[in-house]
């Protein structure tokens, strides 16, 4: 049976209405589409790496700046980041009237109400470090391993030992006479000589096996007793004079030496050499020999929480505080402070503000940034998982 012919005009203007309603639908997925991807996951991991980033060199600036007012220092430490990206869309389908008794004003075909949005957000977990053994480590002084472990990364050998270093005690003949690495102390020039020698002559750190004697067996031992000797990471050996067994145990420690490839000036009459052992002295020790006589230093290293109390100092001395670097490797361009900040700069590496002045640690001074780099390595060193207490986190969500 055929159908009538206003019948197929009205099939007709459907599938034209049809179209256009779907080239809509089409419009409406492709922005909301454009949407999800506005916001993509690398781009937020990027931009919470940077934000993170930011927060932990305030973090170590601010505290610097309380030191240097005397105020006392505040740590936290970021524990995780959660992220969400969330896009929505609607599309509102028309009520289609059809049939031939429909009157003109039935036909019209209204979409709506339409939208497309999307939306993200950023919450994150802050632990206050509090506990007695964040303190511990805080209040801890660095140990050579730590120096060596700076100085293995590329650290200027008179940065590290400028920032580490709280004084030295030097002998000469049967006295010991101590010097202070601090800018304001009246033996600050005298420290500056010795470091500044000692660098000259090739002055680092190297690591080397120690052996020490655990105990000593009188009756022989069994297979299984090797076995269990060797799986707790010991060793043994028979004394041909006493024929006991003596256990051993080899502990990797660091020490201060004189490598000549670093040398500036070279000299034969120093001590240790770097891969010696059979120097005779402890570890934070060197001796020097030279035309005034022989010179034994020893090196007394400062803590964490020194370290930023000591850059306070240097702070708030302003002029009288300036620490000038001399080493080749230690000046960068035009760039020979250890550490400065200004109280405003259009160009900034990292900034904060505390107490309603701004500080800023200039773009052109690489060694301040190094400093700053080195105190959130020794923070993550001195913080432990038990020193993140879940009882004291703080989420935010801006």
């Amino acid at each position: 049976m055929k159908l009538p012919q206003f019948r197929v005009r009205t099939v007709n203007k459907l599938s034209a209405d049809f179209r256009r309603w779907l080239q809509v639908f089409v419009l409406i997925s492709t922005v909301t589409g454009c949407a999800s991807t506005n916001d993509n996951i690398s781009r937020q991991v990027t931009r919470i790496d940077r934000a993170v980033e930011d927060a932990r060199s305030e973090v170590i600036l601010a505290n610097i700046v309380r030191a240097s007012e005397y105020y006392p220092l505040s740590f936290t430490a970021v524990t995780g980041v959660h992220g969400s990206n969330a896009v929505t869309g609607s599309l509102g389908i028309p009520n289609l009237d059809v049939g031939p008794t429909v009157a003109p004003t039935g036909k019209q075909y209204i979409f709506g109400p339409n939208s497309v949005g999307a939306s993200n957000s950023t919450a994150f977990d802050q632990s206050i470090l509090q506990t007695s053994e964040f303190y511990k480590g805080l209040l801890t002084p660095v140990t050579l391993n730590t120096i060596n472990l700076f100085l293995s990364q590329g650290y200027p050998r008179e940065v590290v030992f400028y920032l580490f270093v709280d004084h030295i005690r030097v002998r000469q003949g049967s006295q010991w006479f101590e010097y202070a690495n601090d800018p304001l102390a009246a033996t600050f020039p005298i420290f500056q000589k010795y470091l500044q020698a000692a660098i000259e002559l090739g002055l680092t750190t190297d690591v080397v096996s120690i052996k020490h004697e655990d105990a000593r067996i009188k009756e022989h031992l069994t297979i299984d007793s090797y076995i269990k000797i060797a799986m707790a990471k010991l060793q043994a050996h028979v004394d041909s004079t006493t024929d006991e067994v003596i256990v051993e145990s080899t502990k990797q420690t660091a020490q201060l030496c004189f490598n000549s490839a670093l040398a500036k000036n070279p000299a034969p009459n120093i001590r240790p050499v770097c891969g010696d052992l059979a120097h005779g002295l402890t570890g934070g020790n060197i001796r020097l020999q030279t035309e005034q006589g022989d010179f034994e230093i020893e090196i007394i290293p400062r803590s964490t929480y020194s370290i930023f109390s000591y850059l306070g100092r240097i702070v708030s001395a302003n002029e009288a505080g300036k620490v000038m670097l001399v080493s080749d490797d230690a000046k960068i361009g035009a760039d020979a402070l250890l550490f400065g900040l200004a109280a405003s700069n259009k160009d900034c590496a990292m900034e904060t503000e505390y107490r309603g002045k701004k500080f800023c640690v200039a773009a052109n001074a690489p060694n301040s940034m190094r400093v700053i780099s080195a105190l959130m390595e020794l923070m993550v060193l001195s913080t432990s998982v038990n020193d993140l207490p879940l009882s004291q986190t703080i989420r935010i969500t801006p």
